[in-house]
């Protein structure tokens, strides 16, 4: 259904208030709510922290990996940690993130005092993983993956196989 107008001979000065023109009003609000409702559902989701970590055959675990500042509200919805066709060469062990959020008062970020968003870190086990295979175990922690602007988040690695050269992580978000 699109907009419709009010045609003018229902409106004219001195004409009665008909039926017909509340139900053109009530036919376009009606419109609108589910335009609108279907932008909502499908608009406001989006990748927000992402990338390839590369040369990871180099370590077995670390720290700050990436680091991002964020710039407006939001709450994070998932993260998902995921691997390339690695899995033929690499049959055991696990990849492991971690993302822990600090605040930026001051000259930046305290990662001393810093909160993991996770309360079950997304994993891979390569005991039984198939290439390009995605976590699906992350869980959060409502109130850290709630992240305001100022905070700063950083990428971790706490486990990975020692074969494993490069993998790839994102975070999706909506505006809070």
């Amino acid at each position: 259904m699109a907009f419709s107008s009010l045609p003018a001979s229902l409106i004219a000065v001195g004409k009665a208030t008909v039926k017909q023109i509340f139900q053109i009003l009530k036919d376009n609000q009606d419109d609108l709510n589910t335009r609108l409702s279907s932008v909502e559902a499908t608009g406001n989701k989006r990748v927000f922290f992402n990338g390839v970590v590369r040369g990871a055959s180099s370590f077995t675990s670390g720290t700050n990996a990436a680091q991002l500042r964020i710039e407006s509200a939001i709450d994070v919805t998932d993260v998902i940690v995921s691997i390339y066709d690695d899995t033929t060469a690499i049959t055991s062990g696990i990849l492991e993130i971690d993302i822990i959020k600090a605040t930026g008062a001051g000259d930046g970020p305290d990662f001393s005092t810093s909160v993991s968003i996770f309360t079950t870190r997304p994993s891979i086990d390569f005991s039984v993983a198939s290439d390009y295979e995605e976590s699906t175990n992350g869980v959060l922690n409502i109130t850290n993956a709630s992240l305001v602007e100022g905070d700063y988040i950083q990428l971790n690695i706490t486990s990975k196989p020692a074969a494993l050269g490069r993998f790839f992580f994102y975070a999706i978000g909506e505006g809070a």
